[in-house]
């Protein structure tokens, strides 16, 4: 016989299958065995996971507090400058058109040391002592963007001091003027008792539209307005939306640490599940080599193909009393008789025997089969086929009774069971049929 045969995968999937109770058994036993190891393996790390997860997570409210801290300061910081860039008058001028209000205070004292001495006080009040409240309550302008309108110098060759005020509009430039004139007047009383009896001399007002190389933006690359307080303001304000997203990405991104003893089961769960499927895998891939290197009958091919006869039938694989439908989809993919009863493949055996057994009396069917088994298929088998005399043998060369079946016997029909027959044994049942020089007519699979 030839031992080199090609197998259906559809067959061997079936024959591989039929040990499914076996398959899922030792599957179930590597789960158990992997995840008891590995229980075994977290209780014994569990203190020192414990500690460390103590430390992660003390580290991580840390570190959540410090992003959360530094994003809280950015937006607060961010707030601040959008408000100013709406609101800041000085932000936003045009520095081509700006209004500039100046007025000089000169001071009139009886000697010259006194004259320095009131330039540097009226310079001083100017400088820090202004209730910028007020002001901002007379011209509706938040009193931090009302001082950064004014400016002062002080001159103590002339001693005069020179209050400077710019903004967008010349009534807004003058009224602020007035509103600081009015101021100095009422300091006036302070700083004679202090410094003694002096006269000031006030300027008019003058309003000048002017453009303001000062305010003008010199920097280069991205520039976001000609103001150069608006560029900076709006220049940060673009820094910080981006520091923003990032720090919220941060924290975002913080992972917070898992505690272990949270997570024993889900890690015992996930190691049962691999070593099922690590069990599943190497016990399918025992049984496919098992099955592709067996010694035994599988298909009817095993008969045929090896040695040249036909198939008188294949009938259909017996079933366990208490198979389950699993069991009935292996069935199906191992039983060539295509679903057909037994009493529809006596029949096919009946019509194709007629045409191979012709001339044949006697007919002996031989096959490595449990005996009980056989002779019951034989009965059934003479009950259709009145023609012949059907005999039976399980073991031929068992003894000399055996042997005088086969002298009797005008041709022979093979008899295999699935996966029961060995192919060892065939060839000898074959070899000793040939030495009897006695035709075989065709096989059948049981």
């Amino acid at each position: 016989m030839n031992e080199e045969r090609e197998l259906n995968g559809r067959l061997v999937f079936g024959y591989i299958l039929k040990h499914w109770r076996r398959v899922l058994i030792i599957s179930l036993v590597c789960g158990v065995i992997g995840s008891a190891f590995y229980g075994v393996k977290i209780v014994r790390s569990l203190p020192a996971e414990k500690e460390q997860y103590e430390v992660d997570m003390e580290n991580y409210e840390n570190t959540k507090v410090s992003l959360t801290q530094r994003l809280s300061n950015t937006s607060t910081y961010l707030v601040n400058l959008n408000t100013y860039s709406q609101k800041s008058v000085k932000a936003n001028i045009d520095p081509f058109n700006e209004f500039r209000t100046t007025q000089n205070i000169s001071i009139v004292a009886d000697n010259p040391e006194q004259e320095h001495q009131l330039t540097q006080a009226y310079l001083s009040f100017v400088a820090d002592g202004l209730d910028y409240s007020s002001i901002s309550a007379s011209i509706g302008i938040d009193a931090t963007y009302v001082e950064e309108l004014i400016s002062a110098e002080g001159s103590f060759d002339a001693d005069t001091v020179t209050v400077t005020v710019i903004g967008t509009a010349a009534t807004q430039t003058e009224q602020i003027s007035d509103l600081i004139a009015k101021q100095i007047t009422n300091e006036t009383i302070k700083i004679k008792a202090e410094y003694g009896e002096h006269s000031l001399l006030n300027s008019a007002c003058r309003t000048k539209n002017v453009s303001d190389s000062a305010l003008l933006t010199s920097a280069t690359g991205n520039i976001l307005s000609i103001n150069s307080v608006m560029n900076t303001t709006l220049t940060q304000i673009n820094t910080l939306n981006s520091a923003v997203t990032s720090q919220q990405s941060s924290i975002n991104n913080l992972s917070i640490p898992t505690n272990p003893s949270a997570s024993i089961l889900s890690k015992i769960v996930k190691n049962f599940l691999l070593s099922f499927f690590i069990g599943l895998i190497a016990t399918i891939i025992i049984l496919l080599i098992k099955v592709v290197n067996s010694n035994l009958v599988l298909s009817i091919e095993d008969l045929t193909d090896a040695y040249h006869i036909p198939s008188l039938g294949v009938f259909p694989i017996q079933k366990n009393v208490k198979s389950t439908k699993l069991d009935d989809v292996v069935y199906r993919l191992i039983d060539q008789s295509n679903s057909e009863d037994e009493e529809t493949e006596l029949k096919k055996v009946d019509v194709t025997l007629q045409k191979y057994g012709e001339g044949c009396k006697t007919i002996l069917l031989l096959g490595n089969v449990d005996k009980n088994r056989l002779d019951d298929f034989v009965k059934k088998l003479q009950v259709s086929m009145k023609d012949f005399r059907l005999i039976s043998s399980n073991n031929i060369n068992a003894n000399a009774d055996e042997l005088k079946k086969l002298e009797a016997a005008d041709s022979i029909i093979l008899v295999a069971e699935r996966n029961v027959s060995r192919l060892n044994d065939v060839d000898e049942i074959v070899e000793t049929v040939n030495n009897w020089k006695k035709p075989i007519i065709g096989s059948i699979l049981l």
